[in-house]
């Protein structure tokens, strides 16, 4: 299904979104795009090999640790969602849907844990546009990705 050369390919786009995630939060000052999430949540729809799934969760908490400085914190919701991910491809049917109702349930729980764990206040229109704006990524990506 994945061939040598597709990996090295996710590597490098996985690698590739990490450093764009960081240049627009270092930008922003928000994390308001959350590109290798959505790489992730397609990913999980996708059912790839276990490598990429490794390096983008590193990745992830690493980028915890350059915004919050405490590494690993985005491992409380990530290793949930990909069973919650698994468990809705047995139920639901293969439609552009999926990936979307997957990112959806990233988004809120990273809403839930910033404001819970870390106290971070969250406007219900920053999180409406981060929504809207990781689904244009999330389309970018399978456009792309396809």
């Amino acid at each position: 299904m994945y061939s040598s050369t597709n990996n090295y390919r996710l590597y490098l786009i996985i690698l590739l979104l990490f450093l764009f995630d960081l240049a627009t939060f270092n930008i922003l000052e928000k994390q308001l795009l959350c590109s290798l999430l959505c790489l992730f949540c397609l990913q999980i729809t996708r059912r790839a090999p276990w490598g990429p799934f490794l390096v983008m969760i590193t990745l992830l908490a690493l980028e915890s640790f350059l915004y919050y400085s405490r590494f690993g914190l985005q491992l409380i919701y990530l290793i949930p969602l990909y069973s919650i991910g698994l468990r809705l491809q047995k139920t639901l049917y293969k439609s552009r849907i999926y990936p979307i109702t997957v990112l959806l349930i990233a988004l809120i729980m990273q809403s839930g844990l910033e404001s819970y764990f870390l106290g971070l206040p969250t406007s219900l229109s920053y999180t409406i546009s981060r929504i809207f704006v990781n689904i244009g990524i999330l389309s970018l990506l399978s456009l792309i990705y396809k």
